[in-house]
């Protein structure tokens, strides 16, 4: 779980410190590292930077480094800033965001995890850099057609600046959020969590014209040298593919078992593979139900390590406890105990009361 924050404007000494304490509470999504990116203007000319440290964001505010960064440049219109939780590589200063592109006409942020092997993932040690190299490549939605397909679990919130159309992105799919306010001199703000925006806001005594979630699969672009038509927004500019098949060995053979609440149940036969023979011949063997899928208890514990479909955290599994739950019609996309939250279920427009809970099995001989 990442988070994002951004601003485009003219952005005085007001807007850098509603920035700055943006990114300094941002630092309750991650803590393994921080990235800026500012663009401004000098001498009529455009100008961009970025610089990223492995400290974190609520400390980092209020470094040297930062002032020099931010604070003191003048004539700024554009900041973009993230604040990394780990998930895939190592936590060190290349690994925090932004990553530019090979060909330096991408400088982007992610907030989310893709779980698979996609064009690029040897190359690179984050699955966010391989990510835009291939934006850069083939461009945004060809590249994420191919990492839907080739991935059997993509979450992402993305900001990312692109040089040769001076412009910003922003999108989401359905396993992120990013909150944008709408100031009054065709100014914005934008989050991760719209608590964040709230907070800051009261604290600073603004009152955005509006607040609203980006709606999934919109495409934001935001022009910040251009005052007069600086935003515009597609909705529905990205349909997601068909979700990848789970290809999976677990065991699929006849057989009964019986559910927490004391009733029978019996499996459909399947394809039988010499792992489904060989645990025939086991008698109690721990599995787990899901929906109407049953798994041993090891598949399950893989499937959980791969991390929670909202925070990423894989570190979350109570013992045999198994308090997480699923989407409905998913074996693969859970919900850690800690992310089960009221807030989490309207920011990823998650209906509660559909979601699935694993169920301990015993399985006897097949019949």
């Amino acid at each position: 779980m990442c988070g994002l924050v951004g601003f485009v404007g003219a952005a005085g000494d007001r807007e850098k410190e509603l920035f700055s304490q943006l990114l300094l509470v941002n630092t309750l999504r991650g803590h393994h590292g921080t990235g800026l990116f500012t663009a401004w203007t000098e001498n009529a000319k455009s100008w961009y930077d970025s610089i990223k440290t492995v400290e974190p964001s609520g400390s980092w505010v209020f470094s040297q480094e930062y002032e020099d960064a931010l604070l003191s440049v003048k004539g700024v219109k554009a900041m973009m800033a993230h604040s990394r939780h780990a998930t895939l590589g190592e936590i060190n200063k290349d690994n925090s965001h932004p990553f530019i592109t090979k060909k330096k006409k991408i400088t982007g942020f992610h907030n989310g995890t893709i779980k698979g092997k996609f064009a690029g993932t040897e190359d690179y040690e984050t699955d966010s850099e391989a990510l835009y190299n291939l934006i850069e490549k083939d461009g945004l939605k060809e590249a994420l057609d191919h990492v839907y397909k080739e991935s059997h679990s993509v979450a992402y919130a993305l900001q990312y600046y692109n040089w040769d159309e001076n412009a910003i992105t922003l999108i989401r799919n359905s396993q992120r959020p990013l909150w944008i306010a709408e100031m009054y001199a065709n100014e914005y703000f934008w989050a991760s969590e719209r608590n964040f925006l709230e907070m800051c806001f009261i604290r600073n005594n603004i009152k955005p014209k509006d607040i609203k979630l980006l709606p999934v699969n919109a495409k934001v672009t935001i022009k910040p040298f251009n005052a007069h038509s600086r935003f515009s927004m597609e909705e529905n500019w990205y349909k997601e593919p068909p979700k990848k098949t789970y290809k999976n060995n677990y065991y699929q053979g006849y057989a009964s078992w019986w559910g927490d609440d004391g009733n029978k149940y019996d499996t459909v036969e399947k394809e039988i593979t010499k792992k489904t023979q060989s645990l025939d011949k086991k008698t109690n063997y721990k599995f787990v139900k899901l929906s109407n899928k049953v798994m041993p208890l090891e598949k399950y514990l893989d499937l959980i390590g791969d991390g929670c479909a909202v925070c990423s955290q894989s570190d979350c599994v109570v013992g045999a406890k198994l308090d997480q739950k699923f989407m409905p019609g998913s074996h693969t996309d859970f919900i850690c105990s800690e992310c089960q939250t009221d807030q989490v279920y309207r920011d990823f427009d998650i209906d509660k009361k559909k979601l699935v809970d694993p169920v301990y099995t015993k399985v006897e001989k097949a019949a």
